[in-house]
């Protein structure tokens, strides 16, 4: 998945969501990626933090899952820079769960990390739906 605007987004006054250009469905139900800008006042320090959003066609489904988000490197040849995070989490109804300090904005346009290509990120997402209900 894709999620551009990143660089353009964080240093303009709107620090409006960041949502991919791609969905993917997964038992019938549409997910997609965003990113969102947090800044900790406790240390002021500026981070991107990542999620992974439901869009059921009916609103009483409930999704418990086990799903993983990886932020990769635009190094083809290494996926040691790349950086994973994994979660399990009950989505219900439109929602989405996600880590608000996903990656330091620093690390994230440091050069030598090889996240951003023409202002731009790449997540890969790996869910598995453990269970479903409908009320």
């Amino acid at each position: 998945m894709t999620l551009s605007g990143i660089k353009q987004r964080f240093e303009s006054l709107n620090k409006e969501n960041i949502y991919s250009k791609e969905s993917f469905i997964v038992k019938n139900v549409v997910w997609d990626v965003f990113a969102k800008f947090y800044n900790d006042c406790s240390t002021s320090v500026e981070y991107m933090g990542l999620f992974l959003r439901c869009h059921p066609e009916r609103s009483e489904c409930e999704f418990d899952t086990s799903f993983q988000l990886t932020l990769l490197t635009n190094d083809q040849f290494s996926d040691e820079r790349s950086k994973s995070l994994k979660a399990s989490h009950i989505f219900k109804n439109k929602s989405d769960w996600g880590w608000k300090k996903f990656v330091a904005f620093s690390t994230l346009v440091d050069s030598e990390t090889d996240f951003i290509d023409d202002d731009s990120i790449r997540v890969q997402v790996l869910l598995k739906i453990n269970s479903s209900s409908s009320s």
